[in-house]
């Protein structure tokens, strides 16, 4: 007389079935995946570098989510380390590259520069190609004498935003590295 085990069977059955059903589901879900992504790709040019990082900013922000919903599986190297806040500090890192916004780089520096030098003015003038026109800058306190120190404190201006650029993107592949065998669970 054989022997069957009803509970062993049973669960036979229901792996086989849950083995079904993740197939549709897997498919549905790469299907969306290939129109989310095809959605992310649609302003892409292969020349853009900073659009490496809006990509890498999606990866990241799908990976925060994730980890806020399930928590994190796998345990860092280093105890002390939190994987969330490491998230975070790279998604606003990430941000502030894609956006190379100079105000917020150097907006007290620009304040003062614009109290001295006064508010910048623009207009634009007409030439004689209608596609064009000439663009015209002007600030209240700067004359002919000053002009020269004017020019050479902004280029230093620019040159102090530029410096805090290349020190975020430095801190943000540096964390990166640091953290992506981690952060990915």
């Amino acid at each position: 007389m054989i022997k069957i085990n009803i509970s062993e069977w049973k669960e036979d059955i229901i792996d086989r079935v849950k083995e079904i059903y993740y197939i549709p589901k897997r498919f549905l879900e790469k299907v969306g995946n290939f129109f989310y992504w095809g959605w992310q790709l649609r302003d892409n040019w292969d020349w853009d570098s900073s659009f490496m990082l809006r990509m890498m900013l999606i990866k990241m922000k799908k990976m925060q989510k994730y980890l806020y919903k399930y928590g994190h599986s796998v345990p860092s190297e280093d105890p002390t380390s939190d994987m969330h806040k490491t998230l975070r500090t790279l998604i606003k890192l990430c941000e502030r590259l894609i956006n190379r916004d100079p105000m917020f780089y150097s907006e007290r520096a620009w304040e003062a520069f614009d109290k001295k030098w006064g508010k910048l003015e623009t207009w634009s003038t007409p030439t004689d190609n209608p596609k064009l026109s000439n663009l015209h800058f002007k600030r209240d306190k700067v004359t002919d004498e000053n002009r020269k120190q004017f020019k050479k404190e902004e280029r230093e201006l620019y040159k102090y935003q530029t410096k805090l650029y290349y020190r975020d993107r430095k801190l943000f592949f540096q964390i990166l590295e640091k953290h992506l065998d981690n952060i990915w669970d």
